[in-house]
């Protein structure tokens, strides 16, 4: 009887098994989600996102028309802020959207129309879900009310976020976002 060469079979195994081990790695969070691909805007940009990223759809970036940000799924929730009353907000919530471009860092720097900026640790985004709203009680935002996009928390849902610290990480006017 011929002699089998264990060595080389349990090398054999542990070349597949490192194989299929790295393609699954390389899968995306949302790979299994009937989430739409990563494609040209057709209306007008409303926000774009640089930095690390996985998903670009121009050059090292991803740009969004506001189609394009609510085909991901909206989500809601109602809440008081300092600048509105108690209004229901519809958007996307930020981790789920950082999910779906494969984010990395350590914070998101937005940018505002107006040239507002701030910083929120992707932590803390991963933790209080904070939304990105494109709707305040179904509308529209326009720009001279928030719009297009406002990241807002739940304030309801959490009162300890009632601080100056949080207000300051909720950038209206949403236009650019960089992961870092």
């Amino acid at each position: 009887m011929p002699s089998i060469d264990t060595s080389l079979t349990r090398r054999s195994l542990l070349l597949g098994a490192a194989a299929a081990t790295a393609a699954l790695s390389t899968t995306t969070a949302f790979a299994d989600d009937a989430l739409p691909p990563l494609g040209l805007p057709k209306g007008d940009t409303v926000l774009t996102v640089s930095g690390k990223i996985t998903r670009h759809n121009v050059g090292n970036t991803a740009v969004f028309d506001m189609a394009s940000i609510e085909a991901l799924g909206l989500d809601s929730f109602t809440t008081l802020t300092p600048w509105t009353k108690r209004v229901k907000f519809e958007g996307v919530y930020l981790d789920k959207f950082l999910r779906y471009l494969g984010a990395s860092g350590t914070k998101l720097v937005c940018t505002a129309l107006n040239d507002y900026g701030c910083e929120i640790p992707l932590d803390m985004i991963a933790q209080d879900k904070p939304l990105m709203a494109t709707r305040i009680n179904g509308q529209f935002m326009p720009i001279d009310h928030f719009g297009p996009l406002f990241v807002i928390f739940d304030f309801d849902r959490h009162p300890e976020w009632q601080s100056n610290l949080i207000y300051n990480r909720c950038p209206w006017q949403l236009q650019t976002m960089q992961a870092v």
